[in-house]
């Protein structure tokens, strides 16, 4: 019984949080500046995202869902987000929780791409085509030859790795363990849809302060002591109830975080949707 209590006394205290925060939103009419090394011209839709993004990651808990449909442009707003802190838009993580024990050895990182194995080479390659030449260093943590020490993964500013890499080296304390990443960005989030699965648990134990989680049709930055939850426990009703306003129905129930969603998805949703009739 106390353990149930303490959890609902826990969802209860993140709900307050993300109500009281509503207050600081950012309007859908707010358009944040691009980083100057893009060099594709973002869409209102996207500057607006990114400025909600840059928003939900000062926020507690800290982060937020981005839920836009697909050929949005999902990819390179969170990398524009990845861009903005290299030219200082994010403030350095002061507040960050002290290396606790059996984590001394924790180094600092950037921001770290899990997705499948398939989708590795989409973002290397959608960081060369919309990013200044250097603009960003990338490194993929896959295969025989991957870093082995912490430091080389932690100099890079982006570093992609797949759920099974991850997943193995949380059974064996491996490297990716071993970074606080600034960012965790989640690709084809929906394989963490499972509370009780070993990939989410790795997940869950990643050393992060911001984690971006990206389903179907969604990506996602999310900050949570549970990957799947922003309140800290079980995905549960509380969680579920706050969907993003005038969604289509369908994009009712876009993820278990929709407490955290962006007002502007189903904005994006008619603007794909008017495109689509026009073609």
């Amino acid at each position: 019984m106390s353990t149930h209590l303490a959890g609902r006394n826990l969802i209860l205290e993140r709900l307050r949080d993300l109500h009281e925060s509503l207050d600081s939103r950012p309007p859908e009419s707010k358009l944040a500046t691009a980083p100057k090394a893009l060099k594709t011209t973002l869409m209102p839709h996207q500057l607006h995202a990114l400025a909600w993004l840059r928003w939900r990651e000062t926020q507690r808990p800290c982060g937020g869902i981005l839920a836009d449909d697909m050929g949005l442009g999902k990819t390179i707003t969170m990398i524009s987000l990845v861009l903005g802190d290299k030219e200082g838009d994010i403030e350095e993580d002061d507040d960050d929780e002290e290396p606790g024990k059996g984590k001394s050895k924790v180094v600092r990182g950037g921001t770290l791409v899990v997705c499948p194995a398939s989708l590795m080479q989409q973002w290397g390659g959608e960081v060369r085509r919309h990013c200044a030449p250097h603009a960003l260093t990338v490194v993929q943590h896959h295969g025989a030859g991957r870093a082995t020490m912490p430091h080389r993964l932690a100099a890079a500013d982006l570093v992609l790795t797949t759920y099974n890499i991850l997943q193995r080296d949380h059974d064996k304390n491996g490297v990716v363990m071993r970074v606080q990443w600034r960012r965790v960005v989640l690709d084809e989030a929906h394989a963490v849809r499972n509370h009780k699965s070993a990939t989410c648990g790795a997940v869950r134990a990643l050393p992060a302060r911001r984690r971006s989680p990206a389903r179907p049709c969604t990506t996602a930055t999310w900050t949570c002591s549970r990957s799947s939850c922003s309140c800290g426990s079980r995905p549960s009703t509380a969680c579920r109830y706050a969907t993003p306003p005038r969604s289509p129905p369908h994009r009712a129930t876009v993820t278990q975080c929709d407490v955290l969603a962006s007002p502007q998805s189903s904005a994006t949703f008619e603007a794909g949707r008017n495109k689509n009739k026009k073609t």
